[in-house]
């Protein structure tokens, strides 16, 4: 778990020379800055992309960052993960890609590294309300 900051989080996993491929805000076409993010992983760029997401009872957000090493994390930002709708800085969980790294897009548009579930999956990642 790292503070709250998911744009200094990000900013600082990607390094200074990142591509930013910018935020989604809730309900936004993710479409260009969902290219950009599968662009730079073509080109072996750093890169980072936020997704604003629907939390039940905080703000939610979720990203993915390549770093100048190649390494490839997901970002899960929650204002409130104690579940009482404050809004503060909340935390930022980090979850490594699988490597071989193999971005995809999913049915609403955005970037996931994880592997693609299947009907059966009973994985939490993967339910209904999968918050990323």
């Amino acid at each position: 778990m790292l503070p709250g900051d998911m744009e200094l989080q990000s900013k600082k996993l990607a390094g200074p020379t990142a591509v930013d491929c910018g935020r989604v805000l809730l309900r936004g076409d993710p479409q260009i800055a969902s290219e950009c993010a599968l662009t730079a992983q073509r080109a072996g760029m750093p890169f980072r992309v936020r997704y604003d997401l629907q939390g039940i009872d905080s703000l939610v957000a979720a990203g993915i960052v390549r770093d100048q090493a190649g390494n490839v994390q997901i970002l899960m930002w929650d204002s409130d993960p104690s579940g009482g709708g404050r809004v503060g800085p909340g935390v930022v969980f980090l979850i490594r890609c699988p490597v071989p790294v193999h971005l995809w897009v999913d049915p609403n548009g955005r970037v996931k590294c994880l592997p693609k579930p299947n009907s059966s999956s009973k994985d939490p990642m993967y339910q209904d309300v999968d918050p990323y």
